[in-house]
């Protein structure tokens, strides 16, 4: 069992499948009607649980089952929480109607055995299970047998002629036959003497070859035209003149020198003025006191040191905070030192976010406080070793790059 504050969480051991949990609250034993239970993840965007899985708004949950037990308020709640949640994951729980509020690690508690798979980015804590392989289709039947070739069609021949020398119808066929060519060869000959004497009678010059036998003579070749006299080749324009240079100017005549004018009569002196009488000398001002040197300002004291929140004894979901922009190996390292101390909340708190963030060597230790040859209650925060869990956090080391915790994987029995 896991607690803080006055709201702790353990498995339900009346239901030996899993995925039911207790959620007791100190104190509060007679306030149950109408409780609502809100489930919140830190460090994420979509932190509050609802009926579809991690949501933005909030979302409360009614449980199946308020009772008293002594001075505490015991609530029960079922697969739709705890499926959902991861071991070793930062919750926080809020019962807004009781005033209560507390940030825990969740628990080791086994899922429901009907629980889906991962929903909403969380992982289900159970082993997988493989799909067997789909059968293959059925066979198609095969294809009808095409249909025979109509049978070949036979042309029927004529009898032969008879004999020659007979008088049967052969004979006179025959001379049908050559009295039609010689009729066609007669055609023949007409038709060609007709085109000469045609050609003759109305000649075209050029159309046939050999006109000159008809008398008509061939067209004269047109003579070439004659080529084109070159053009005259400019004359180069003359040059032009240069101009005149200009006459010099004549140079000016000097001026005559003026006449010196005549000298002016010296002015008589002024008589001496009287001089004055000499004013008293002002009596002296008294010297000023000196102004008192101001005190100097006291320093201002310094700012007493805030307490590290991973120092031994800290706050953890504080040390969590602090730890966001930090690398990922120095908070791993961070981690092993908490686990060498004994802080096993800061341990898997740590180990479980950057799991989330597929690190390597998270996976391997948190695989490692699962595995039955490293398991032990002062190093780990489950309940007992688990094979089946040991195995599925060293595979998914091993697919994140992590090569040691492939030793680990077939070290396993």
């Amino acid at each position: 069992m896991s607690s803080q504050g006055s709201i702790s969480v353990r498995e339900d051991p009346s239901v030996p499948t899993g995925g039911y949990a207790l959620v007791r609250v100190a104190g509060a034993a007679g306030r149950g009607a109408g409780v609502a239970l809100y489930v919140r993840r830190l460090g994420y965007d979509k932190n509050n649980l609802g009926a579809e899985g991690w949501q933005g708004p909030e979302s409360p949950w009614t449980p199946l089952a308020v009772e008293d037990d002594g001075r505490d308020l015991v609530l029960r709640v079922g697969p739709d929480i705890v499926d959902r949640i991861e071991v070793g994951q930062a919750i926080e729980l809020a019962i807004p109607s009781l005033d209560a509020r507390t940030e825990l690690p969740w628990p080791e508690i086994a899922p429901s055995s009907t629980s889906a798979a991962s929903r909403t980015g969380t992982r289900v804590n159970r082993p997988r299970t493989r799909v067997p392989p789909a059968a293959p289709p059925p066979t198609p039947p095969p294809e009808p047998p095409p249909p025979p070739p109509p049978p070949p069609i036979r042309a029927t021949v004529p009898p032969p002629d008879e004999e020659p020398g007979g008088d049967g119808p052969g004979k006179s066929r025959r001379l049908v036959w050559i009295l039609v060519g010689l009729g066609l060869l007669a055609l023949i000959g007409g038709l060609a003497a007709a085109a000469y004497v045609y050609r003759c009678e109305f000649p075209v010059p050029g159309l046939y070859p050999g006109d000159e036998a008809c008398g008509v003579a061939p067209e004269p070749e047109p003579e070439p035209e004659p080529e084109p006299e070159p053009e005259p080749e400019p004359e180069p324009e003359p040059e032009p003149e240069p101009e005149p240079e200009p006459e010099p100017e004549p140079e000016p005549e000097p001026e005559p020198e003026p006449e010196p004018e005549p000298e002016p009569e010296p002015e008589p002196e002024p008589e001496p003025e009287p001089e004055p009488e000499p004013e008293p000398e002002p009596e002296p001002e008294p010297e000023p006191e000196p102004e008192p040197e101001p005190e100097p300002e006291p320093e201002p004291e310094p700012a007493p040191e805030q307490a590290d929140p991973c120092a031994p004894g800290g706050d953890a979901f504080a040390c969590l905070r602090s730890l966001q922009d930090v690398p990922q190996g120095e908070r791993f390292a961070l981690a092993l030192e908490a686990q060498d101390r004994g802080d096993l909340d800061l341990t898997i708190l740590i180990l479980q976010r950057l799991a989330t963030a597929g690190y390597g060597p998270a996976l391997r230790e948190i695989g490692r406080m699962y595995d039955p040859a490293y398991f032990s209650s002062d190093r780990s925060v489950f309940s007992g070793p688990n094979p089946e869990q040991a195995r599925r956090y060293y595979r998914d080391a091993v697919a994140a790059g992590d090569e040691e915790a492939a030793a680990l994987l077939r070290a396993l029995p």
